[in-house]
């Protein structure tokens, strides 16, 4: 049972794909990450989902000075509720715009729900992904770390195992 901080993070290495998702939510951290990858050349495409483009603005001018979008190929998409809108709204984007391989970048722990995710929503497509965390634990305890120990990474986990469930319990059978 101590080991479900460990199966929460999906620890993917970066392939070189048409487009890095960047999801929203939390800090700056998924934007450096997502940043960083296309600075390295794994995609010529950078989408950025959230609820509306101003999230974006608020963590560049904010959160993230050093996030410079201007000069790369960034696409804003919004219109986000929830993971499972995230992995719809990709879906449509990719199918329009023919991408058939992207990156999607989010904070650790919630790279096992993502997977679960945008694996469900992407089935029956020719789309793959690769789900690439951010590395960046923040204030919360990495994994092996005595998670438990710690009431806001004993929250986190417990949360996002809960959802997990939930995704699982929501998939067709």
């Amino acid at each position: 049972m101590l080991l479900v901080d460990r199966w929460l993070v999906v620890d993917n290495e970066p392939v070189n794909t048409d487009a890095i998702v960047v999801l929203g939510g939390g800090g700056a951290s998924r934007l450096r990450k997502g940043l960083s990858l296309y600075n390295q050349g794994f995609a010529y495409q950078l989408l950025l989902v959230d609820e509306k483009a101003s999230d974006w603005s608020h963590i560049t001018h904010h959160l993230c000075k050093d996030c410079v979008l201007d000069s790369k190929n960034v696409v804003i998409l919004t219109g986000s509720t929830s993971t499972f809108t995230d992995a719809s709204i990709v879906k449509a984007y990719c199918l329009e715009h023919g991408i058939k391989s992207f990156l999607v970048v989010t904070d650790p722990y919630h790279t096992r729900r993502v997977s679960l995710t945008f694996s469900n929503e992407f089935k029956q497509s020719n789309v793959s992904f690769t789900v690439i965390s951010s590395d960046d634990y923040n204030f919360l305890l990495s994994p092996g770390n005595h998670w438990w120990s710690d009431q806001a990474t004993l929250e986190t986990v417990w949360l996002e195992m809960i959802k997990c469930v939930y995704v699982i319990a929501s998939l067709p059978h």
